[in-house]
């Protein structure tokens, strides 16, 4: 038993696999960050947009059949 310990704590065939899994989430978290930030970034647009469609459909007269 304690030789398969010995064995098992030295082996060190799983060592790469576990590296593409902290590479993968860091690339994740960066992802997820990136998203984040562009959706602000959409957001505030679309706000600036919308406000702005709202002023120039305000100075119109409105339509009557």
């Amino acid at each position: 038993m304690i030789r398969f310990l010995r064995r098992l704590w030295s082996d060190e065939t799983g060592g790469p696999l576990a590296e593409y899994g902290y590479v993968m989430a860091l690339v994740a978290i960066a992802a997820l960050a990136a998203l984040a930030s562009v959706g602000t970034s959409a957001n505030g647009a679309l706000n600036t947009t919308q406000s702005q469609l709202v002023i120039s459909a305000e100075s119109y007269p409105p339509i009557n059949p």
